[in-house]
C-alpha cells in the first residue's frame, strides 16, 4: 500500500501550533512544528489540503499514487506575507474610497475605518485561506542531496546528543 509523508519543518512564519491535515475532503491528523507524518493511502488519485484553525491554509494538491510509489512531501509557508499586508491594504483602499465617491457618501471616521476594514479583510481572507501554506514534494534522501551549509548543523546536533548520552552512561 503507498504511503505519503509529509514533513513539518520549524519556519519563523508559521508557528501555529498545529495545521490540520484533509485527505480527500476528510481530516486525516494534525501535524505539529517539526515533525513529520505518514498516511497509508490506496493507490490513485487524492487531494491534499493543509488548513490552520484561524482560516490559513492551502489549495488542494492533486496527488496521483502508484502501487509501490511512496511519496514525501514538505510543508512550506509564504514568507512574504508581511510584504502582502501593505499592497492588500492599498487596493483595499483604493476600492473602499472609489465605492465612497461613487455613491456621492460622506460617513463618518468610524464608518469609514469600519468599512475599509471590511474591505481589507475580504481581499485578505481568501489569499490568506489559499495561499499560506504549500506542500512541495522532496526526495525521499534529502539529506543526501543536502548542501554542506545544511548538512553541519545536522551533524553537530546528532554529535551533541551522542556526547549527551555518551556522558549519562559515564555517571
Amino acid at each position: 500500500m503507498p504511503k505519503i509523508t509529509i514533513i513539518r519543518p520549524d519556519e519563523w512564519v508559521n508557528q501555529a501550533k498545529h495545521i490540520n491535515i484533509f485527505i480527500d475532503g476528510e481530516k486525516a491528523g494534525r501535524i505539529g512544528i517539526d515533525q513529520t507524518l505518514d498516511f497509508d493511502l490506496s493507490a490513485g488519485k487524492h487531494k491534499v489540503e493543509l488548513r490552520n484553525k484561524w482560516c490559513g491554509g492551502s489549495k488542494p494538491l492533486p496527488i496521483n499514487l502508484s502501487k509501490n510509489g511512496d511519496r514525501v512531501f514538505e510543508i512550506y509557508s509564504n514568507q512574504y506575507t508581511l510584504l502582502i499586508v501593505p499592497f492588500l491594504f492599498v487596493i483595499a483602499s483604493i476600492l473602499y474610497h472609489g465605492a465612497v465617491s461613487i455613491l456621492n457618501l460622506n460617513p463618518p471616521l468610524l464608518y469609514d475605518l469600519l468599512g475599509l476594514g471590511l474591505v481589507y479583510l475580504s481581499l485578505f481572507i481568501p489569499f490568506y485561506s489559499s495561499y499560506y501554506m504549500r506542500l512541495k514534494e522532496v526526495e525521499p534522501d534529502a539529506f543526501k542531496n543536502a548542501t554542506k551549509e545544511k548538512q553541519v548543523p545536522l551533524i553537530k546536533n546528532a554529535m551533541k546528543c551522542d556526547e549527551n548520552d555518551v556522558s549519562k552512561l559515564k555517571t
